[in-house]
């Protein structure tokens, strides 16, 4: 899933909603079958770390993962924010 975030604010307080953690992972697993990165965006450093690599080229190399109760508040962003891209 690629996510083109340009509220950056309004992200970090969807993330601060949600009750669980959030993890923005890499798509490359190592051998113990874990990911090569994976950052806490309810971490303040790593939400900050998270956005950075999002806002790159390559933001589609990532993903967001969140407990089954949370991602009705993300999706909600996505799809309002795919909107807003495509009325552009």
């Amino acid at each position: 899933m690629k996510l083109k975030v340009e509220n950056v604010e309004k992200f970090r307080k969807v993330i601060e909603s949600c009750e669980n953690p959030v993890y923005l992972t890499d798509n490359e697993v190592n051998r113990y079958g874990e990911y090569n990165l994976k950052l806490n965006l309810k971490s303040h450093l790593s939400f900050y770390l998270g956005v950075a690599e999002l806002l790159k080229e390559h933001g589609d190399w990532f993903e967001i993962h969140a407990s089954k109760s949370d991602e009705a508040k993300l999706m909600e962003f996505i799809v309002a924010n795919d909107q807003a891209n495509t009325e552009d």
